[in-house]
């Protein structure tokens, strides 16, 4: 559970830590697109692939990391979600 916390942190820290590595991990996206070493044009869907990894992935990982007790009291901001 760790493990995957820490690879995807990014994800649970200030909107604009989020938007910062996010926009980098487009980047890399959208170039490796354009020299054909990703099969996927990552503009075409990118919002909806984002929504359904919070939904999918984040989500439950911040759960499983709320019941280990990660995050302490400020575990509880993912369940408005």
């Amino acid at each position: 559970v760790f493990c995957h916390g820490a690879d995807v942190a990014h994800t649970m820290q200030s909107f604009s830590i989020f938007c910062k590595w996010n926009r980098r991990l487009y980047k890399e996206f959208y170039v490796a697109h354009l020299n054909e070493r990703l099969s996927f044009d990552p503009e075409e869907s990118w919002y909806e692939n984002q929504i359904g990894f919070f939904s999918h992935y984040i989500l439950p990982l911040a759960g499983k990391m709320k019941t280990c007790g990660v995050f302490s009291t400020t575990g509880n901001v993912f369940e408005y979600f």
